[in-house]
Order: structure tokens, then C-alpha cells, then sequence
């Protein structure tokens, strides 16, 4: 099996879902318990902090897919044999 992408590129991807998906879950925690500092951007907007953090989720899921993907193509590519002339 051949690697879809470079593996430089599969490992930015790799560490860029990582921290995108640390952030994410962090800020849904905080929309959940209804941080004052990040409710007081949805006052007036009808949304609930429950809400923001499941939209939060939904996002984690998506780069959860991101991180498999990539991590799978850093695999592909270490164990990749070298092309010989």
C-alpha cells in the first residue's frame, strides 16, 4: 500500500489534529459548566453553553477522523519500502 500524502506532511497533520482536538475538548468542558468569561459572548445569540459544547463534540469527532487518517499514512509511509533503480 502506497501513502496518499508526504510522511512530512502526515505528521503535521497528525500533530495539528492532536492539539486541535485537546483544544476543542477543553473548550466544550467549558461551555459545558457555563464559563462566565465564555458565556458572556452568547448572551442575546438564544444559544445555550450545553449547546456550544456539542457542537464542540461534533468538531472533535471530525478531527478525531483527521488524526486516524493521518496517523494511519505515517504508518503506511515508515513501513514503505524504498523505491529501488
Amino acid at each position: 500500500m502506497k501513502p496518499l500524502v508526504s510522511p512530512g506532511l502526515a505528521k503535521a497533520c497528525t500533530g495539528l489534529s492532536l492539539i486541535g482536538i485537546v483544544f476543542l475538548l477543553v473548550l466544550s468542558y467549558l461551555f459545558s459548566i457555563e464559563a462566565e468569561t465564555l458565556m458572556h459572548d452568547l448572551v442575546g445569540s438564544g444559544l445555550t453553553g450545553k449547546q456550544v459544547a456539542k457542537t464542540c463534540l461534533g468538531a472533535v469527532v471530525i478531527y478525531a477522523v483527521f488524526f486516524l487518517f493521518c496517523g494511519s499514512q505515517v504508518i503506511v509511509s515508515r513501513y514503505q519500502k524504498p523505491v529501488r533503480i
